[in-house]
């Protein structure tokens, strides 16, 4: 019983930290894409 628990914890922990990496790097792929549209926009008013 104490096995299985621990278990399941360990997986749940796992599944978080998961998570948390999968919503970390979507958030670094948001950053990089909002900063490389800032750099088009600034690129465009530069140009004129």
């Amino acid at each position: 019983m104490l096995h299985s628990a621990g278990m399941a914890g360990m997986a749940g922990m796992a599944g978080m930290a998961g998570m948390a990496g999968m919503a970390g790097m979507a958030g670094l792929a948001g950053m990089a894409g909002l900063a490389g549209l800032a750099g088009l926009v600034g690129a465009v008013f530069r140009g004129r």
